[in-house]
């Protein structure tokens, strides 16, 4: 795992924070294997948590970032222009893949090597973005069952009530 190493400025320093150096941090910590939360991106920047609350909701909005959970952000990485891909079998047993320029020539046992580990990034990646879908999706509903529940009240002119785990009213 690599460690992430960041330069403080000195505290007594006034620190002009911009947009950019906000996303560059969550993006580092992120490839650093950590987790970043807005302690962990205002330590990293020595500055106030409150002081990058308006730069990561910029982010949020404009689609650099998304909010993973309460005070946890991550990255969104955006994919390169995609180059034309093809590949060709040939009458020796070879096997030759062109991506742009770029060409290779592969033997049977590359190739199906190749193959597996395509195959199991491709599951990888579907089980990632169905459990973020999946969290997304149970998020909007609760946000939905709680707004249904307050128009409930509201209609009936009942007060809220604490939850198992909410403390009284």
């Amino acid at each position: 795992m690599s460690h992430l190493v960041l330069q403080h400025p000195e505290p007594d320093m006034r620190v002009d924070l911009t947009v950019d150096q906000v996303e560059q941090v969550i993006t580092d910590i992120h490839n650093a294997g950590r987790i970043p939360t807005r302690e962990v991106i205002a330590d990293a920047l020595n500055v106030p948590v409150g002081k990058i609350d308006e730069h990561v909701k910029n982010l949020v909005n404009e689609g650099h970032i998304r909010r993973v959970s309460a005070g946890v952000y991550e990255p969104i990485f955006k994919p390169r222009q995609s180059r034309p891909v093809s590949v060709k079998r040939l009458l020796t047993g070879m096997v030759e893949v062109s991506v742009g320029n770029d060409r290779m020539s592969l033997t049977p046992d590359e190739e199906r090597l190749l193959a597996a580990s395509i195959t199991g990034a491709q599951a990888q990646f579907h089980d990632l973005t169905r459990g973020r879908d999946l969290a997304d999706r149970f998020r909007e509903l609760q946000r939905q069952h709680e707004q249904l529940q307050d128009e409930m009240r509201q209609l009936l002119g009942v007060r809220k009530q604490a939850g198992m785990f909410e403390p009284p009213l």
